[in-house]
């Protein structure tokens, strides 16, 4: 693959000479096309989006420094090289500043250019080598999201949390989850203890996520064959919104209850304690337990 080159400087002469005594093809590199001033590099850019701009310093209309800020603030990723005469050391310093790569000095010989084409190639190469791997790195992170997303969910029914709250919240939103809300409340459904049917935990799970389809305040998992439903709310100071909360989560408990019921699924369904902070979701989820063993001695009611 050859990388892209746009050649810039006001004097005709230097762009030709430049561009004919230098090797570009046997560097991996061409030359797409010249310009005479940074008004007309700039239209260039915007169309050809080339790999490299060499650009002179000194030019008329937009100079070599007011260009290079205009490509790398729309452009960043384009690798910017300067050529320059020994008086405009102070314009190339400025240049320096804006991320230029290379700083060639005028007159350039045929070795200079050769020299620094082969730097640009390394790299250049070297660019695109770890943007390569950074996009597997992503697409193996997106691959075992689900999985990081389901471990840190599980964590949050742990009793020990060595972390903030903030933490929790800042980790949560890496993840794709909202917990930056101040009430909490644990659903636990549980079907036939006799049952051992992993496919029949998923399915369920499968019938619990469409019913809460449209409620992105329920957070549903499953864990050890039981499906989890972690129900989240804002209060926005209102005093009066935790019996408010707690009625809608009856409501969606009973909801979710009759959707598994018309796939066939009879549950029990423990709610725990409403709790305020991400840390004491443990709290909320030990009490729902607590509902189900409730339900062992009153086995004629679903939910608790």
């Amino acid at each position: 693959m050859a990388y892209t080159i746009l050649l810039v400087d006001d004097e005709s002469a230097v762009r030709e000479g430049i561009r004919a005594r230098t090797p570009w093809d046997a560097h991996g590199f061409c030359v797409i096309a010249e310009a005479s001033n940074g008004i007309e590099a700039l239209e260039l850019v915007e169309e050809l989006r080339p790999d490299v701009v060499i650009s002179d310093i000194k030019m008329p209309y937009l100079d070599g420094i007011e260009l290079i800020q205009q490509i790398r603030l729309a452009h960043p990723t384009t690798t910017l090289v300067i050529l320059s005469g020994y008086d405009e050391f102070t314009y190339a310093q400025q240049a320096m500043r804006w991320g230029v790569t290379e700083y060639v000095l005028k007159p350039v010989s045929v070795e200079d250019l050769s020299n620094l084409l082969s730097r640009l190639r390394t790299i250049l190469d070297e660019e695109i080598r770890r943007s390569k791997d950074e996009d597997r790195l992503k697409i193996a992170y997106r691959q075992a999201l689900p999985l990081i997303r389901e471990k840190f969910l599980v964590s949050l029914l742990s009793p020990n949390h060595p972390v903030s709250d903030a933490s929790l919240i800042t980790k949560a939103s890496e993840y794709g989850l909202d917990l930056d809300r101040d009430e909490f409340l644990v659903a636990l459904i549980e079907t036939d203890h006799s049952s051992d049917d992993s496919l029949r935990s998923l399915a369920m799970l499968e019938v619990v996520e469409e019913a809460l389809r449209d409620d992105d305040g329920a957070i549903p998992l499953l864990f050890e064959r039981e499906i989890i439903i972690i129900f989240t709310a804002k209060s926005h100071g209102q005093q009066l919104y935790d019996s408010v909360f707690r009625k809608q989560v009856n409501r969606k408990a009973e909801q979710v209850q009759a959707y598994l019921k018309k796939y066939s699924f009879d549950t029990i369904i423990g709610l725990g304690a409403l709790v305020h902070a991400p840390s004491s979701i443990s709290h909320s989820y030990h009490q729902a337990l607590s509902a189900l063993n409730y339900s062992s001695v009153y086995p004629e009611r679903s939910l608790l």
